[in-house]
């Protein structure tokens, strides 16, 4: 009996995933164009935000001790977490597909680029600065990342 009733079970369970998924649920149309870019333009609130951190904790990285200025490093690295939320849409409109899928790198690369600079950051904190020349390259590759993203956003609007 007990055979039978987990085989019952597990066909009624199968049956109401079906009905679920025929719902709806499962399947996920596409985002509307309006959809869309009103979640891209998201963008501009994490960007302010960051940009309002970075520049709170510049002002007051010579009066910070190094744990402060290490948690001002740690919260603009929260903050850039943001970006992930628009790379993570999966159901951009179909006529934005291919420049999603080089946005969503670009917002990755971004996102990369960021936690190189922030480790750089947290790496000068604790006594151990990169070089010149690895400064340097940590900060191109935020800048050319920035520069990627924005060109993608101009086609998108």
């Amino acid at each position: 009996m007990k055979g039978k009733s987990r085989k019952r079970f597990f066909a009624l369970f199968v049956v109401a995933l079906l009905a679920v998924c025929v719902l709806g649920a499962c399947g996920s149309k596409n985002m509307s164009k309006e959809e869309y870019i009103e979640e891209v333009n998201k963008l501009n609130t994490v960007s302010e935000e960051f940009f309002n951190a970075m520049t709170e904790w510049v002002g007051n990285a010579m009066a910070m001790d190094t744990e402060e200025a290490k948690a001002g490093v740690e919260e603009m690295r929260e903050i850039t977490k943001g970006y992930g939320e628009v790379a993570a849409i999966e159901n951009p409109p179909k006529e934005y597909a291919e420049i999603h899928k080089k946005l969503v790198e670009g917002l990755n690369g971004l996102v990369d680029a960021l936690d190189k600079y922030f480790d750089s950051l947290i790496s000068g904190l604790d006594g151990a600065p990169l070089s010149d020349e690895e400064q340097l390259a940590v900060q191109t590759d935020v800048m050319d990342s920035i520069t990627d993203i924005a060109a993608l956003l101009e086609e998108i609007q």
